[in-house]
């Protein structure tokens, strides 16, 4: 269903406050007079208070925020999802109650929110479809892309024989890290392994395989909207080869053209996916071949800005919020779990 959108509302951005990414988007906003209500889901219920109706397919009611700002959740432009927390409960209940509050308080929250009939950058369950790695890099062959085999399972027998026909690599599925406590991660790169180091312990949980690209160079291709900024990477280190976020320090970046065939597939499979951003890494070969590997609705972008200022994400995601036109109504029921978006890069 087409349905028109609000023009002289606000754009609400939910993110944490910390987050210098989304500042960006604030600041280019800001820039073209364009009025910003910016909460984290974090804010509800303690600081955040929200009256929603639904009636007859329709979301009426209102939203203070934690400035104290008052919002008609009727008048509200478009939104911007990045990277907001959970929702965080008062404490004193016993844990099994704190979960139950704080998953009824994510599902009250986002539920409202996504349910409005606005422009959703991205659409939260869009992106929680999107982050499923096997269904996204699947559908993209369907749409002319190339993509590496890969293989997913918890059998030796299975990933052996996987990898009789080719070199292979290790890569997480999920979170590209593992948060140990409030400042230890361990940063899972993506790992060549080698066929006689498969071993039992493979079993213990789903891995994801794929066949190893002889790589020349890599791209990070950033899609607002209609635009595409291709960022091509070239490492300079033997760690940073094999996964560039192992040694920024050694990475030069330049701007290139992105093939014609590359471009319409993508913008076909994002469309697909219900997605009006995305940051997509692809591989490319020694014979100049592009690769897909991911697909993240979420993906950081500021790192790419500082390196090529050229190209300015931050102003085009703002006009893409302060001036949303006519999209399609939100789709999907709205994701209740996981309201966050994304790994980091």
């Amino acid at each position: 269903m087409s349905v028109h959108l609000p023009a002289t509302g606000p754009v609400c951005i939910i993110t944490q406050q910390t987050d210098t990414t989304a500042d960006r988007v604030v600041v280019a906003l800001d820039n073209l007079d364009i009025p910003v209500v910016r909460f984290d889901l974090s804010h509800f219920p303690t600081a955040l208070d929200l009256s929603a109706v639904i009636r007859a397919g329709t979301v009426t009611g209102t939203l203070r925020a934690p400035g104290g700002q008052l919002i008609d959740l009727e008048t509200v432009r478009s939104i911007f999802w990045w990277h907001p927390e959970l929702p965080e409960i008062a404490t004193g209940l016993p844990e099994p109650e704190l979960v139950w509050a704080r998953n009824e308080a994510t599902a009250g929250l986002v539920g409202v929110l996504a349910g409005l009939e606005c422009l959703h950058l991205n659409p939260p369950q869009r992106s929680q479809i999107a982050q499923n790695k096997a269904l996204t890099l699947r559908a993209a062959a369907d749409h002319g892309l190339s993509v590496p085999p890969f293989w997913i399972g918890n059998s030796l027998a299975g990933a052996q024989e996987f990898a009789v026909s080719s070199d292979i690599v290790c890569k997480s599925l999920t979170e590209p890290g593992i948060q140990h406590d409030a400042v230890t991660v361990s940063t899972l790169f993506t790992t060549p392994v080698r066929r006689d180091q498969l071993d039992e312990t493979i079993a213990a949980t789903a891995h994801h395989l794929q066949h190893a690209i002889t790589k020349r160079s890599e791209v990070r291709l950033t899609v607002a909207g209609e635009e595409m900024f291709a960022a091509h990477i070239t490492a300079h280190s033997p760690e940073a080869r094999r996964d560039f976020r192992a040694d920024y320090a050694s990475l030069t970046y330049t701007s290139i053209r992105v093939p014609h065939s590359v471009r319409t597939g993508l913008q076909s499979l994002l469309e697909q996916l219900g997605l009006g951003y995305a940051a997509c890494d692809f591989l490319i070969d020694r014979q100049g071949r592009w690769w897909l590997v991911d697909v993240n609705p979420a993906g950081q972008f500021a790192w790419i800005e500082d390196e090529l200022p050229q190209f300015e994400i931050s102003q085009t995601i703002a006009r893409i919020l302060a001036n949303p036109g006519h999209v399609s109504s939100p789709a999907g029921a709205p994701a209740v779990r996981h309201a966050g978006q994304g790994p980091m890069r």
